[in-house]
Order: structure tokens, then sequence, then C-alpha cells
């Protein structure tokens, strides 16, 4: 199959949206279909078999399906990135829904956003279906050399990732911390490594330098104030790491059994984090599913 992948412009959409398109490309490239990104909502598609549309939102997603109604062509729908019922447009929105050959939410909570307010029938309701973000196994694996003694998290530079709450319940537990981001707030970072001496900051690693971290890294955090699906996780899991997730982080059904913690409360964090520090060495019993799983589980 010829499958053309789209999302908003790459000069301005980045981070871990970016990545999920650029490895849905990659893994169905290595499946044996031929698939190439853009972000034209003009292209010609009269060569394309599907086209899919990731982290949608109402007014891109319009302009994108105009185009492929030109071409007639069959389309996917991957993780709205808004919920469905803010918008005035909300038939315009069950017409996407309704022509696609299926919708894929992240998690339980994207699914209800979906569906909440949006008085869809059951033919509609059958079109949502819900599937993890994966990760790259060939750069994201265990290794069998010693853990570090530090926490670790990552993600862009601002308020919403809550590492301002990891450095400081870190910091009364006289343990080290390393941040690794992206971009974001200058000013919130410049603030973090000042009140907290105790944390490290790295800028913009490659992959690979990221996975290199999560295999030394003793215990992973997120604390996020409402991430859709906090990618790290996934990676930290399958680098070996132990991990303690936010409560606010949707998608936490995917890894049955990890330690919650919400992040505003600094005794509840502490206690996490102590728990799972203590669980050096133990398994989780559940599997990461790799981006190919995740194409495979599409089509």
């Amino acid at each position: 199959m010829k499958i053309l992948v789209q999302n908003r412009d790459r000069n301005t959409h980045f981070g871990g949206d970016q990545v999920q398109v650029d490895n849905y490309v990659k893994s169905l490239i290595n499946l044996g279909h031929d698939a190439i990104y853009s972000c034209d909502s003009n292209l010609d598609l009269s060569s394309y078999d599907e086209v899919w549309l990731v982290h949608i939102n109402y007014d891109w997603s319009w302009r994108q399906y105009q185009n492929i109604r030109k071409y007639n062509k069959q389309y996917r729908l991957f993780a709205m990135y808004y919920p469905w019922h803010v918008h005035n447009s909300q038939e315009q929105m069950k017409e996407l829904l309704s022509n696609s050959i299926a919708t894929y939410a992240l998690s339980n909570v994207e699914k209800g956003e979906m569906i909440s307010g949006m008085q869809l029938n059951q033919e509609q309701l059958d079109k949502i279906k819900k599937i993890p973000n994966g990760i790259d196994e060939t750069i994201f694996y265990k290794d069998e050399l010693p853990k570090e003694d530090f926490i670790m998290s990552s993600g862009r530079y601002e308020s919403l990732k809550g590492f301002d709450c990891i450095a400081k319940a870190a910091q009364e537990l006289n343990l080290k911390v390393k941040f690794f981001g992206s971009l974001g707030d200058a000013l919130f970072k410049e603030q973090l490594q000042s009140n907290y001496p105790n944390a490290e900051c790295y800028d913009n690693l490659s992959q690979i330098e990221l996975a290199d971290y999560l295999r030394k890294c003793r215990l992973y955090v997120c604390a996020s104030h409402g991430d859709r699906f906090h990618m790290g996780m996934s990676e930290a899991l399958a680098c070996g790491a132990r991990v303690v997730n936010s409560p606010q982080t949707r998608g936490n059904e995917w890894f049955p059994g990890i330690t919650i913690a919400e992040p505003n409360n600094n005794e509840e964090l502490k206690a996490a984090i102590l728990k799972e520090w203590n669980q050096l060495g133990a398994e989780y019993t559940f599997n990461i599913q790799t981006w190919n799983d995740v194409i495979k589980s599409i089509i």
C-alpha cells in the first residue's frame, strides 16, 4: 500500500508528536508499505491508497479533509488534539469520523473526549479504536550494566511537565535528578537550575543519547499535569527503568501496576519515589509495544 502520513507543519509542531509521525512512516516502510510524510494540504493524492492524519485538530484536519474528498481517498484519523465537543462545528467533526476507515485514540480518556457531547450513533462509535504509542526497539532496549543513582525525567521545559515537583521531592530525599528537555520555556529551565542545585538539565539530546541515559537511570518519574500520552514512560520501561507516573497523564491503563503519584502532593510523590527506588532489579509483567506492533494492529 502507498500511504501518506500527515500532520501540521513540523516547523511549528514538534516533540513527541513528530516522533510519532516519523515512526509511523518508518514502521510502515519496515513492514513493506510505501509511505511518506507531508504537511501539504494541497498535495496530489491520486497515487495514494490511504491518508493518515495524525495529531489532528479541527481547523487543520478539515482543510486536509477537503483535499482527501477531492481525490476520493480513504483516510484514518489519529489522536484528536483537543476534545471534540469544545468546537462549534460538531456536525463537521462527526462527518470526519463517519467517513474515516477508523479513528484512533491513545487512551480511555482521549476516547471519552471524542465521544463526550457528540451524540454519536453506534456506527460512529465503532469507528473509534484505541492504540498506544510504541517504542523503537533498535534504540530503546535493556542492557546488563549496573544502574546509576539518579532520577530522570524528560519532555519540554514547561510547568506542565512538573519538573519542579520532581526536583523538590528529589532534593528533600537527597537524590540527584537529571532532566532532558527540548525547546520550551527558557526562564522555567533557568529557575529550575537556580532553585534546585541537585538538578541537572540537558538540552536536545538525540534519541540514541536519551536511551543511553534511560538505561543508566535508577528511576524515571513523570509528574505531568496533563500529558496526552507520555512517550518517555514507554521508552524508560523498555530500557529497564523503574517508573513513577502521574494520575493526570493519560494512557496509564497501558502500564498496569505501575506506581502512580499526584505531582502536587509532595509527600505522596516522595513516598512513591522511595518505593520505586528500593525496587531496583524488579521486573514489570506487561509488555511494551514497538512501533511495528502498533502499525500491525492498524493494518
